[in-house]
């Protein structure tokens, strides 16, 4: 198993995002797990001109791009907690780390 070094966030054996779990503990994002989290917590159905609606089981937020909801479910129902590895900055989803990492810290 890899190690956190304390000073980073990306475990630099398995290059997988070192997260805090709910206790606190850090350890390793199981993104395949997440993932399964996201799609059980998401429903389609048609609306009123037949087209695919996907919504949100938890809270009933709804829109047609089912990444807007698998965004949505990840940073306001999930406690998934992300740093970035150059500065530390801590997210809640991996969209938003994605986002940071290309504005603030591409090379």
């Amino acid at each position: 198993e890899g190690y956190d070094d304390g000073s980073g966030m990306i475990d630099p054996n398995t290059g997988m995002p070192i997260a805090a779990g709910a206790d606190g503990n850090k350890g390793h994002v199981n993104l395949e797990d997440l993932d399964r989290q996201i799609w059980n917590m998401m429903s389609s159905t048609q609306d009123e001109s037949n087209k695919k609606l996907w919504y949100c089981a938890k809270c009933r937020y709804s829109c047609r791009n089912a990444n807007n909801v698998r965004k949505h479910i990840e940073r306001m129902h999930l406690s998934v907690k992300l740093s970035c590895h150059t500065c530390y900055k801590n997210f809640s989803c991996r969209h938003d780390l994605n986002q940071h990492m290309r504005i603030y810290h591409s090379y």
